[in-house]
């Protein structure tokens, strides 16, 4: 069985590349190479249907992510990070994170036990719903080094997500 037959709600990769690691029944949106976040925004926005989703993103794709969360919180159903890299000298970086209601995961690797996840941490403590996971003993990023963890992580938080739809979301189904 697949993660996605567990879920109610559909997940979409958005990525420059196809990733193969993300999991079988995972709908791929192409975002331009080297997107900044408001162009990535709107290659999302543009893509997706009507019906809320769970989105995941990685690298410097977090950022458009993000952006996209705080702007269309409501067509979300949770949104996922895999070792976001981030502009925390940007005080309008601190402003989005707070304006982020979206369920979040967000997951780090680290390769050693001193390896820095602060940047990571830091975009979870700021989300509202923010959760950090760290998958030990992985180079970034985590999803293409043990997919299986980052399916298992990812799946749990998106069934939660899902149950807390109902409440926050106007139509969820």
């Amino acid at each position: 069985m697949r993660l996605t037959d567990e879920l109610a709600h559909e997940v979409v990769y958005a990525a420059a590349e196809q990733e193969s690691a993300v999991g079988e029944g995972f709908r791929w949106i192409g975002t331009p190479d080297q997107a900044d976040a408001g162009q990535f925004r709107d290659t999302v926005s543009n893509e997706l249907g009507r019906a809320p989703v769970h989105l995941i993103a990685s690298g410097l794709d977090a950022e458009g992510a993000l952006s996209f969360a705080a702007e269309e919180g409501d067509r979300l159903v949770s949104l996922v990070l895999i070792d976001p890299q981030v502009d925390e000298s940007n005080p309008d970086y601190w402003e989005l994170l707070g304006r982020v209601h979206v369920p979040s995961l967000v997951i780090a690797a680290a390769p050693e036990p001193n390896s820095p996840v602060a940047q990571a941490q830091s975009v979870a403590g700021g989300i509202e719903n923010g959760v950090f996971v760290i998958i030990d003993g992985i180079t970034a990023p985590s999803h293409r080094s043990r997919p299986a963890s980052f399916v298992e992580w990812g799946g749990a938080f998106m069934v939660i997500a899902e149950g807390l739809a109902a409440d926050r979301l106007p139509d969820h189904t």
